[in-house]
């Protein structure tokens, strides 16, 4: 039974943590054989061409204060990387998902659209931005297609 602050008591979660204990032991036992990584993060399946991708991209320099980030991860796409700052980058993953089919992105908001192309992807990127109360006023001007120009 839930505390008022909507918190589990110690004693619950010993009694929880009994119930289930097959199960944990199975779940850590996977996660300790699974390929990780160099930072130790599991990958899925569904990771296994991303990392292909990200391989053929190895030699892409990176400018400083950004990251990279794949609009697209087909072969043909490998080297065409987007530099974001990690607030850009970390705001378009939580608006957004991978479709695996596509091997693009996809929004989840306003309504569910792919991204199929690196002029989507940015515009949907500067969206985002605009909608955040901190960031309205620098992204207000901003001109996607300048931006796509300046760039090819």
């Amino acid at each position: 039974m839930p505390n008022r602050n909507g918190k589990l008591y110690k004693h619950e979660i010993k009694n929880l943590i009994q119930e289930h204990k097959d199960a944990i032991v199975e779940l850590k036992e996977r996660h300790r054989f699974a390929p990780k990584d160099n930072r130790g993060k599991v990958f899925s399946d569904s990771d296994k061409h991303k990392q292909k991708i990200r391989y053929m991209a190895r030699d892409v320099k990176c400018r400083d204060g950004y990251v990279r980030h794949h609009w697209s991860y087909n072969e043909e796409d490998a080297t065409d990387i987007i530099y974001l700052t990690q607030e850009q980058h970390g705001a378009f993953h939580s608006n957004s998902r991978y479709n695996k089919d596509e091997k693009k992105y996809e929004t989840i908001w306003p309504s569910v659209s792919l991204l199929d192309t690196k002029f989507k992807h940015l515009r949907h990127i500067v969206k985002i931005m605009k909608g955040r109360k901190a960031d309205q006023e620098r992204w207000a001007k901003f001109d996607v297609k300048r931006f796509i120009d300046k760039e090819a």
